[in-house]
């Protein structure tokens, strides 16, 4: 009797960890999907700031707007003179 009260004993011990594990296994699985979404966000995110980086670029600062207005308006006063 002592003998088979010790197997039941580990038996829904090990039951136990079954389904401990089961769980475990549906986290993981449910965490790899959300890495993968993560993933592919980065990637189109990446994507995005490169393009930005790119018409940044393209773009003049303003100190150079600032440099580019005082020419212009040298060359309007001499123009009208």
């Amino acid at each position: 009797a002592g003998l088979n009260r010790k197997i039941d004993e580990q038996s829904r011990k090990l039951d136990e960890h079954g389904r401990k594990l089961d769980e475990h296994s549906k986290k993981l699985d449910a965490h790899t999907e959300m890495i993968g979404a993560i993933a592919e966000d980065v990637a189109i995110i990446k994507g995005d700031i490169t393009t930005i980086k790119g018409d940044l670029k393209k773009k003049v600062d303003y100190d150079e707007f600032q440099a580019l207005a005082r020419r212009v308006a040298i060359l309007e006063k001499n123009a009208r003179r």
